[in-house]
């Protein structure tokens, strides 16, 4: 669910390099909490595809997927070989993948493309895919006016809890996979999380995250966070019960924010760029931040290299089995062992 463009991730993270970030980091000095694990070995990419790959995840049966701008590609083996699914629909620009945890798969696309038939598909929307067969067939179960921002954030729920945001023009709402949908105008939506207990969040460009106990019929804006009103905040990550929360601010040099009494106080614990954030069933934290992985062990106190994948890292997740999945801008995915 990554939205911020490479070059800034690069400026920022060879800014990170040259203040001496290499070694490990978070608010902390490193010394406090020692070397940490070692990193993984040199990664050793898949090419699957000419575009970038925007999303990466593993379904409930450990079946990762990756998705490309045209294209999905599965592996049974949890990414060590890949095959193209090639069931997709037409003219459909992917722009993020979101899956339930219980074997739906989302795509978040927008149809705006060159070709040849301008009337095949509505050349001014953005829809919303859905697949409960692996991706054998697909769904449009939304498909709405293409807003004024050309950026989409999908967030789901085995629940069947469905958001799907794009930035200037709002966030739509969906409690039954997408069956309907309830829009919510007037908020700029940069990222959306959906806990398995159906507590749902939405950050804004505009400087602030809320949170919903009532699957979106009321919104709470959660105080603490220093950029409200002024910052931008993007990706959400949530954990099942909605009591952990990381947001990754968007605004330069960036901050990753941690709450642990469900968005109600917050606590940097990361300075500079970073986003997609995942974790494993252990508990283990990952995210990425330009071509680098960072781990962390203590709960997101502090974090470690984990990895270097080469090129920019666009999309990352980790299995329940902890292994470690990450898509890059040159339409590779590499696959680490994690834990």
């Amino acid at each position: 669910m990554r939205q911020a463009p490479y070059v800034i991730a690069v400026l920022l993270a060879s800014a990170c390099l040259f203040a001496g970030c290499e070694a490990d980091q978070g608010i902390d000095p490193p010394s406090i909490h020692g070397a940490g694990p070692l990193p993984f070995p040199d990664p050793v990419p898949i090419p699957l595809s000419s575009d970038p790959i925007v999303g990466v995840g593993f379904l409930a049966n450990g079946t990762a997927c990756a998705v490309s701008r045209h294209a999905l590609f599965l592996s049974a083996d949890g990414g060590t070989s890949w095959s193209s699914s090639g069931h997709l629909p037409a003219g459909e620009n992917i722009r993020v993948l979101a899956l339930d945890g219980s074997g739906t798969i989302y795509l978040g696309a927008d149809s705006l493309l060159d070709r040849l038939d301008p009337h095949e598909i509505n050349p001014l929307s953005l829809d919303v895919l859905r697949s409960t067969d692996a991706g054998a067939t697909w769904k449009i179960v939304s498909s709405f006016p293409r807003p004024i921002v050309n950026a989409m954030v999908l967030a789901c729920n085995g629940a069947g809890d469905v958001i799907v945001g794009y930035h200037a023009s709002g966030f739509a709402l969906s409690h039954n996979k997408g069956e309907s949908w309830t829009r919510v105008p007037g908020y700029w939506c940069s990222g959306a999380a959906a806990s398995t207990s159906r507590v749902l969040f939405t950050s804004s460009a505009k400087g602030n995250v809320r949170r919903s106990d009532d699957r979106g019929a009321t919104w709470s804006t959660c105080p603490g966070l220093p950029g409200e009103g002024l910052g931008s905040y993007g990706q959400i990550f949530t954990t099942s019960d909605a009591d952990t929360i990381f947001v990754a601010e968007l605004s330069e040099p960036g901050t990753i924010y941690r709450s642990t009494n469900g968005g109600w106080g917050w606590t940097p614990v990361w300075t500079g760029y970073g986003t997609n954030v995942s974790r494993s069933r252990r508990g283990i934290l990952y995210f990425a931040t330009a071509d680098e992985v960072r781990r962390s062990t203590d709960g997101g106190t502090h974090w470690h290299l984990a990895g270097r994948s080469g090129d920019d890292i666009t999309s990352l997740a980790v299995s329940d089995s902890g292994v470690v999945l990450v898509g890059t801008s040159v339409g590779t995915v590499i696959r680490w062992d994690g834990e």
